[in-house]
């Protein structure tokens, strides 16, 4: 998925029983073929400030030190991670 809000993400990766990545989980996915690479991808982190409103953490999938701090309503790419391999 190419253009979601944060609790777009959210709900896409849980319906997948999986969950947004974690910003240090995010390289994983590197070169997964799902062409986001070079796309800010949402993470669950959330943003390290004080603000009005919620801000989620979303980073460039190839260089997880190029990040944003975001408002939910922002559309980035999404990418899930699980915490079990499917299919054993």
């Amino acid at each position: 998925m190419h253009s979601a809000t944060w609790t777009e993400a959210d709900a896409r990766c849980r319906q997948y029983g999986a969950r947004l990545c974690t910003r240090p989980e995010l390289p994983v996915t590197l070169r997964s073929g799902c062409g986001h690479d070079s796309e800010l991808v949402w993470v669950w982190n959330e943003c390290e400030h004080s603000s009005g409103t919620e801000h989620r953490v979303a980073v460039r999938g190839d260089n997880t030190d190029d990040y944003s701090c975001d408002a939910l309503s922002e559309l980035h790419a999404v990418r899930c991670c699980a915490d079990e391999v499917s299919g054993e």
